[in-house]
């Protein structure tokens, strides 16, 4: 598999085919009707395929205010950690998200899209980060998501709507 990349649609994966290889359905999902088990035929003679492939980790640095913009290029995102504000007797603050890529005409993630935001190390006088739920994120039971600053690896899993909103699907290390 070979890659382009586009500055603006991100990257532009192709395959060079040589003969008919069968592309079982969970792997790929190509144009734009739902697969069927199993497997069909992508010739030699082409073929184009769409859509977000899996398993794409991002390193994103944090972003100030409640409105954050992920790459559409990615599926995994992992949060750097905040700067710490250099205090002596610090207490655990959290800034929370509210919306991801819904506004400004930022380029949003396709209906379906599954993406895992993994939360940096917190606490003390490193802020933490947290997700509220609300009218563009829609968490399990309406409860906001605050990583517990002792939690290791806490990570949220979240499914776009296609009209820049979210389902939470699963959440790990919240207090």
């Amino acid at each position: 598999m070979s890659s382009l990349y586009d500055k603006t649609g991100g990257a532009l994966p192709y395959f060079v085919i040589t003969g008919d290889v069968n592309i079982s359905a969970p792997t790929f999902v190509y144009g734009h009707s739902q697969v069927s088990p199993g497997a069909d035929f992508i010739s030699s003679s082409g073929a184009r395929m769409s859509g977000s492939f899996t398993m794409n980790a991002i390193a994103v640095l944090p972003q100030t205010g409640d409105k954050w913009v992920l790459p559409i290029e990615g599926n995994i995102f992992d949060i750097q950690p905040f700067a710490d504000t250099g205090g002596t007797t610090c207490s655990t603050t959290y800034s929370s998200i509210r919306r991801f890529n819904g506004a400004d005409g930022n380029p949003r993630f396709a209906k379906g899209c599954i993406i895992t935001v993994l939360f940096p190390a917190c606490g003390g006088c490193v802020p933490c980060l947290a997700i509220a739920n609300n009218a563009y994120i829609s968490l399990l039971s309406g409860n906001n998501f605050n990583p517990d600053p002792l939690s290791v690896n806490a990570n949220m899993m979240l499914m776009s709507n296609g009209d820049g909103t979210w389902r939470e699907i699963s959440r790990n290390g919240s207090e």
